[in-house]
C-alpha cells in the first residue's frame, strides 16, 4: 500500500548563487520528474524536498534520485528521511 514519504535529496554538480538560477534548475527538475518536490538553496547547495508516494522509503528514494539524475549535468548526492524528524 502506498504512502507520502518526506524526504531531501542534496544535489551535486551545481552551485546556484542567483535567483535566476534556481528558477532554471527548479524547471529542469519538474520536467524531469520532480513535480511533488520543492527546491530550496542553502549556501549555494542544491537541496530536493520531496513529498513522494511509494510502497517504501527506499523506493521513494530512489525514484526521487533517478529523476534528479535525468537533469544533464546534476546528481543527487545523498539523502535525508525528514519523517523521522517531523515531530
Amino acid at each position: 500500500m502506498s504512502q507520502v514519504f518526506e524526504f531531501e535529496i542534496v544535489v551535486g554538480g551545481i552551485e546556484v548563487n542567483t535567483d535566476e538560477q534556481l528558477f532554471d534548475i527548479s524547471d529542469k527538475l519538474y520536467e524531469a520528474g520532480c513535480s511533488d518536490a520543492t527546491v530550496l538553496v542553502e549556501n549555494g547547495t542544491v537541496i530536493v524536498c520531496f513529498d513522494r508516494e511509494a510502497d517504501t522509503l527506499e523506493s521513494a528514494i530512489e525514484s526521487g534520485k533517478n529523476d534528479i539524475n535525468k537533469v544533464e549535468g546534476i546528481y543527487a548526492a545523498s539523502a535525508l528521511d525528514k519523517s523521522k524528524s517531523a515531530d
